[in-house]
This record gives structure tokens, sequence and C-alpha cells, in this order.
């Protein structure tokens, strides 16, 4: 599965604009009356909307070389970014049985980000360990975080639908759904999202379009919309 647009809401267009844009050195661009911001995270549209007096908190992962943290850790540090750490103060965090290593943060609006390299996705180019991390390096936006008050409800229209099934552990209140390559992160509403953010999931607005070997499909939150687009 590939996630090709996320859009999301945001009562912070500016300040997203310049963390994503003069901090971190993505591709951003804001439209005229400045209530959209659209960013080219790899190969997937990021997209915020403004909405005034939002402060709902999203949970998002982007794609990115597999032998690439340490140095994507090294960057976002270098640019005055505070990295979320595990009860022993480690940022770094490695998932066995997914065979990644992730490292997280907060962006202005509070949405916890993921930087996760994949080690059974192999990198297009070799890049040396050691070199700088730059920030073309990203790939795509690889989970999208959502809180449903029916997990496996949802997780058996999206099966049925659009040929996704879930992916690695799963229980009524945990289950990605996808593959390697995208995830959609259903959790009960009301989990503490990853890692011990003290941030509870709630249903929130938002809109992902992605394709799988089914076709390509919307869905839309908080009222669970998916249709098959042409």
């Amino acid at each position: 599965m590939k996630i090709e647009q996320l859009e999301l809401w945001t009562a912070n267009v500016e300040d997203l604009a310049e963390f994503y844009g003069s901090v971190l050195k993505l591709p951003v661009s804001v439209d005229d009356q400045g209530l959209s911001l659209t960013i080219a995270a790899g190969t997937t549209e990021l997209v915020f909307l403004h909405k005034a007096g939002f402060d709902g908190q999203y949970h998002f992962a982007i794609d990115i070389p597999e032998k690439r943290v340490d140095a994507a850790r090294q960057f976002v540090e270098s640019v005055g970014i505070s990295l979320l750490t595990d009860d022993d103060g480690e940022p770094l965090f490695h998932f066995e049985s997914w065979k990644a290593h992730s490292i997280y943060f907060y962006d202005p609006s509070g949405n916890i980000v993921e930087l996760i390299a994949r080690h059974d996705v192999p990198s297009e180019k070799s890049i040396p360990p050691e070199n700088p991390f730059v920030i073309t390096e990203l790939m795509a936006v690889s989970e999208v975080g959502m809180a449903a008050r029916d997990v496996t409800n949802l997780a058996c229209v999206l099966a049925e639908s659009c040929g996704v099934h879930a992916y690695k552990e799963s229980s009524p209140t945990f289950m990605p759904m996808g593959d390697v390559q995208g995830l959609l992160i259903l959790v009960e509403k009301g989990r503490i999202w990853f890692p011990s953010t003290g941030v509870a999931a709630e249903e929130l607005p938002l809109r992902v379009i992605f394709s799988t070997e089914s076709g390509t499909f919307e869905f839309s939150s908080p009222n669970s919309v998916l249709r098959a687009l042409p």
C-alpha cells in the first residue's frame, strides 16, 4: 500500500510552514490566503488545512533509508529539535519484529512525527552511513495513525473493500492495516500514542488517499467514509 496524500487539520499553518520549510528544509507551499500548507514528504503530499481553534494531535511516520537512522537523528538534533525518549533517556527505538528503528519528535502543532528506517525495505541508492543526512532522503509517509471506536469493524471494512490486511502484531485495540510500504494504524479511541507521549488517540478529521493492488482509495475521518477513486 502506498500513501499518496495525507490531509490533516491545524490551527498553526504559519508555524508549521516555518518548521517544515525553514527548519527541516522540506519543499513547502502556502496558499495565498494562508489557509493551507502543502509539504513534499518524499513521494507523499502532506497537507495541513487551517481550522481556527483546532488542537488535536496526529501521529504519522515518514520512511527514511534503512541504514540512515543515526544520521537522521544527528540531523534532527542539529537543527534544535528535541527527540522523544524511552524511560532510560534513549531516543532510538528498535522494533525487532518489524525490523525497524525509529526516532520521534513533536512539530509545533503537537503532532507526533516519526522517522522510521525499515530494514526489509531496500534503499534505491546506497548512502554511506557516515554521510550527513539530507532531507531529500525522506521516502514517503508510510504510517497514519487513526483512532476508531471499533477497530475490528473498521479493519474488516478496509480488508473487504481495499484488499489490505493486518500487518504483524494486532489486537482489538491496535491493528496496523497494509504492508511494509504503507500502513493505516488503527487504534482504539483513547489509547496513548507511543512512545509514552501521554497523548490519547482521538477521532480527528483527516483524509488519506492510498493505492493498493485493488485500486486507489480515499478514506475520510471521523465519519470513516471510504470510497474508490477513478
